[in-house]
């Protein structure tokens, strides 16, 4: 598995042994004072504006770190041998791609290496009770546009990014479970869109899908796969894409690569957490992937349209999941175009932000280094630390009203996230280097 040792890296943040109350578990500050800037002052979860004032701890890491790819046996190496003493082969044993979420002292020790610290953590807490307190009684988070799968979906990933199991007592076991009972009850099929579209679908997918490979409650096996055949079903069998619609209902949609991106890291997850995945529909997202490309510009939304930051970052990170490991010209430049763009105050824009996390920590090395010094300190100080919506992030900037205070709020934790939510799937040559 992941070789991490409380020895290599510096001090861990204390955990005191629980995860009952997550505030006071993440905001425990080091044994040891940090030789950077002075450090976010979050001592008591009581006081609401306790985290006002704060230096950004800034950690260099210029070493990767071990991948979901590296950790894997090679199936030539694996080898058994039988009562007769002939020697067997044997398929690799499969790395847990979520590891990192579910041992907070491991976690820890990767969030200081990899740039993060106790004034993420706190933030990520903050977030969590927030969402919490706003959970609808049947389980949902609701959405004035009618989102509501969507909104749902996107609360429930950070809730499991942070580690949260609804099989597993904790502070949000029972979030967790009446969420997944409420997206039980609307699903038709397969089909998680409710009242919206395959946009909502994708995001509720990917909860979904999460949640059962995270616990692999059997109550879930039967949802999981009419999810995964239903997002199957949904794609254009010609282009590769999704569009809003299904490609039954709408055959003339080509997709677009917004909405295509949740349904690929839909398949990922699942094949990720084991589930079998054709390589059809892989193949197929490949194909559409191609089709979007801007030569020297990155990605755009649909063909003929400008290429944008949020899509370059997608398409980057849809690359890295398709990639097999394989680091091609199209990732470097898209690096590139994505450093020359880095998180700024004057351009808030959360869903670029949340693709570029994913992307950059893919990268690592400086490309995530340099991401990660603009994002962490603009992050921290647009958090609400007063009144009654302490803990959120209010919908700023692009597509804010589209998107709304939950799902605002989701992305920005799952930014803080992304330290540990999942392993990296390979560790590039270029991102060694800084390139």
């Amino acid at each position: 598995m992941v070789q991490a040792r409380a020895s290599s890296v510096a001090q861990p943040v204390r955990f005191a042994g629980t995860r009952r109350n997550p505030l006071r578990a993440y905001i425990s500050r080091p044994s040891e004072s940090q030789p950077s800037a002075a450090p976010v002052r979050v001592a008591s979860t009581g006081n609401p504006g306790s985290r006002s004032s704060f230096s950004p701890t800034v950690t260099r890491t210029p070493q990767t770190i071990p991948t979901f790819e590296k950790v894997q046996l090679k199936p030539e190496a694996a080898l058994v041998t039988n009562n007769s003493g002939a020697e067997l082969s044997e398929l690799p044993p499969l790395a847990n791609p979520y590891e990192l979420r579910l041992s907070p002292k491991l976690r820890a020790n990767f969030v200081k290496r990899q740039g993060g610290g106790p004034e993420t953590e706190a933030a990520v807490a903050l977030a969590l009770e927030w969402l919490k307190r706003n959970q609808s009684k049947d389980g949902r988070w609701n959405h004035r546009s009618g989102h509501t799968t969507a909104a749902t979906g996107a609360a429930m990933l950070a809730f499991l990014g942070w580690g949260a199991k609804h099989t597993e007592t904790g502070p949000y076991q029972q979030t967790l479970s009446k969420a997944i009972d409420w997206m039980l009850s609307v699903e038709e099929k397969g089909d998680l869109r409710y009242r919206g579209n395959m946009y909502d679908h994708g995001i509720a997918a990917i909860a979904i899908l999460e949640a059962y490979n995270l616990t692999k409650d059997e109550r879930l096996r039967a949802p999981a796969e009419r999810i995964l055949a239903f997002t199957i079903k949904a794609q254009n069998p010609q282009t590769g894409g999704w569009r809003y619609k299904t490609y039954r209902e709408d055959p003339s949609e080509n997709g677009d690569l917004s909405v295509s991106g949740w349904q690929m890291m839909a398949l990922k997850s699942a094949r990720l957490g084991g589930m079998k995945v054709s390589e059809t529909s892989f193949t197929k997202s490949r194909k559409f992937i191609n089709g979007v490309r801007v030569k020297d510009e990155g990605f755009q939304y649909r063909p003929g349209w400008t290429p944008s930051s949020a899509m370059i970052a997608e398409g980057l990170f849809c690359e890295q999941m398709l990639g097999d490991g394989v680091v091609n010209s199209k990732m470097k430049q898209c690096v590139r175009l994505i450093q020359n763009q880095l998180p700024s105050n004057h351009k808030v824009d959360y869903y670029y932000w949340y693709y570029g996390s994913l992307a950059m920590r893919q990268a690592q090395g400086q490309n995530w280094q340099n991401w990660n010094d603009k994002l962490k300190p603009i992050l921290l100080r647009k958090q609400v630390l007063r009144g009654n919506n302490r803990g959120c992030w209010e919908p700023e900037g692009k597509n804010s009203k589209a998107a709304g205070r939950v799902v605002t709020t989701a992305l920005a934790a799952l930014s803080l996230e992304v330290y540990y939510r999942y392993l990296p799937l390979y560790s590039p040559e270029f991102s060694k280097a800084g390139e």
